[in-house]
């Protein structure tokens, strides 16, 4: 496809997102409130659904283009929590059954889609999506899915599909052990081959 050579970098796409903070907090129209007035149905594809096994009426949704979303109520009402971040494009989003404070997020959605956006990486909280930290992986684009090992909440899996209209090595399955800190690639098979599924047994 005709598209490769308009494919922003990683790096041009964090720059406009610190531009649009830095415009967002200077301007004259900050302290405007926005209320929906319609459609009622509005919102795109929804890419991933986790719930906490301890807590059945919390669960967590991500939307392809819409960020994520959030109920402690068994869906009655809902709250979105990923909006200050650098990206509302999501291809997953995992949550630990031993500590509900932890929550995974991989940016991109991974549908392959001439309407998908190349997310900014992945993200981890710690305290249950008030804050955020990227914590690498800014050059996958697409990250499809992302698993926390039962056992170790430090260790955590990610399949990445890469960038969607040209070669680039940041495909494959990476992982931590380190809670974010490092990454290793531990699948990887050719510049032109992403990765769009994981699981464990």
């Amino acid at each position: 496809m005709a598209h490769s050579s308009n494919v922003s970098s990683s790096d041009q796409r964090l720059r406009s997102y610190e531009k649009h903070v830095e415009m967002k907090k200077n301007s004259i129209f900050s302290r405007l409130e926005w209320i929906n007035i319609g459609p009622y149905f509005n919102g795109g594809r929804i890419v991933d659904i986790e719930a906490y096994e301890k807590n059945p009426h919390k669960f967590i949704i991500a939307s392809a283009s819409g960020g994520l979303w959030i109920t402690e109520n068994n869906g009655l009402t809902w709250r979105s929590f990923f909006d200050e971040e650098s990206t509302s494009s999501i291809g997953d989003v995992a949550i630990s059954q031993t500590d509900e404070t932890l929550i995974w997020v991989g940016t991109g959605e991974a549908n392959s889609l001439q309407s998908s956006y190349a997310g900014t990486g992945i993200f981890k909280s710690m305290d249950s999506g008030k804050t955020w930290n990227n914590v690498g992986l800014n050059d996958t684009c697409h990250i499809s899915r992302v698993i926390i090992d039962p056992d170790d909440n430090h260790t955590v899996y990610v399949a990445a599909l890469g960038q969607l209209y040209r070669e680039n090595t940041e495909r494959g399955v990476f992982k931590t052990t380190d809670g974010g800190k490092t990454w290793k690639k531990v699948l990887y098979i050719s510049q032109k081959t992403g990765i769009v599924d994981l699981t464990m047994h």
